[in-house]
């Protein structure tokens, strides 16, 4: 806890500073990632906001998310000496996901996006013509560490820090990549509550630190989700966004255009659902507007997902006994019904049905509708002595 007061305390500084520069820090090769969707680490609760859990003693993740935005850079007819257009019309990408949590508290993570469609109009903009980009690109590599610092998998409220670096992966002056580090230093909360159903949330804020033209920003998100069917489905909303602190500009590669971008807020909101289809197969989707008009922030984004992300251990879910009978949901062949454990998993947790009332089960009674008594020949279990 004391480590993350820490954090916390040298974070606020660090923004105190940051909101201080009068311009951004030094020059970049003119790229911008212009994809404001950030996946969350594999096997985190929400598409876009990273949780604080770390579960599992030594668990790998793997996870590709697909993400695809409409017109996350166009230009009004005002900036367009030729009219209206797009930067970039459409652009896609494929995020290759993967994590491994360490004992229940850290988690290493890492993620490599790859744009697989772009384009657009090439518009003219204060007199210079931007090519849009028409290749797919490698854009940067992130690598994160997170440690929970307070609570249990199964509270209400978790708190965790976190740390990212983008490292420069993309082509020089592309719109996958800025060609520089990024470090984005985060706070993280979530936990988990039953009000009828069970939820999960999860909260995050933090800075992300720009060595390149483009401002640098304060990053921040929240989601909720009902956990259904012993956390086999997770729906819910989730929103995130970014705000620049610093007087700057997007630049754009091979032009002398530049975007202000000093007041400029990138939000959007997503509704998904993550399925468990079978063990730790997860498939995933989502779909949300943008609801501001900045650099990189689409009409409208759809995001799919599959992989694997094993969920809870054993332990915590044997915990869920709807009926309370005692046998867990995970073993129980009746959930809704309480009856006693069983050695045939096909009967365990089921009513017991004794028409008779001989003690005997009718399933396992050879008389059922006769008082009998125990035999070791099935034939004659539960049948009246023969004279």
């Amino acid at each position: 806890m004391r480590l993350s007061v820490a954090w916390a305390t040298g974070l606020a500084g660090l923004l105190c500073t940051l909101h201080g520069l009068p311009e951004a820090r030094a020059a970049g090769n003119g790229g911008i990632a212009l994809d404001q969707f950030e996946p969350a680490p594999a096997g985190d609760s929400f598409f876009g906001v990273p949780s604080p859990f770390a579960r599992g003693p030594v668990t790998p993740r793997i996870i590709a998310m697909f993400d695809y935005a409409d017109q996350p850079l166009k230009v009004t007819q005002e900036a367009a000496a030729g009219g209206p257009g797009a930067v970039v019309g459409r652009q896609a990408f494929l995020h290759l996901n993967a994590s491994l949590a360490v004992q229940d508290r850290l988690l290493i993570s890492a993620l490599l996006p790859i744009a697989l469609l772009q384009n657009g109009d090439s518009p003219r903009v204060m007199g210079a013509r931007l090519a849009s980009p028409t290749s797919a690109q490698v854009g940067d590599l992130r690598v994160g560490l997170r440690v929970r610092m307070l609570g249990d998998d199964e509270d209400p409220f978790q708190l965790a820090v976190g740390f990212n670096l983008h490292i420069p992966t993309a082509p020089a002056g592309s719109l996958a990549g800025e060609g520089t580090f990024r470090e984005q230093p985060q706070l993280l909360a979530g936990g988990r509550f039953k009000i009828g159903v069970p939820f999960v949330w999860s909260a995050n804020g933090g800075v992300l630190i720009r060595a390149s033209d483009n401002p640098s920003m304060i990053t921040y998100g929240a989601g909720l989700a009902a956990s259904l069917f012993n956390e086999r489905i997770l729906f819910g909303p989730e929103f995130y966004a970014a705000t620049p602190i610093q007087h700057g500009s997007f630049m754009l590669s091979g032009s002398t255009a530049t975007i202000p971008a000093n007041t400029t807020t990138n939000a959007e909101l997503l509704v998904g659902a993550h399925i468990r289809v079978y063990r730790g197969l997860m498939v995933g989707w989502a779909a949300g507007p943008g609801l501001t008009r900045a650099v990189g922030t689409p009409d409208i984004r759809f995001v799919g997902s599959i992989g694997w992300a094993p969920g809870l251990p054993v332990k915590v879910e044997a915990q869920a006994d709807s009926d309370g009978d005692g046998v867990p949901d995970l073993i129980d062949a009746c959930p809704y019904a309480a009856g006693p454990a069983n050695v045939d998993r096909r009967r365990s947790g089921c009513p017991v049905v004794d028409d008779d009332e001989d003690g005997i089960p009718n399933a396992d009674d050879a008389c059922p509708d006769k008082y009998g008594v125990k035999s070791a020949n099935p034939k004659l279990n539960g049948c009246p002595p023969r004279k």
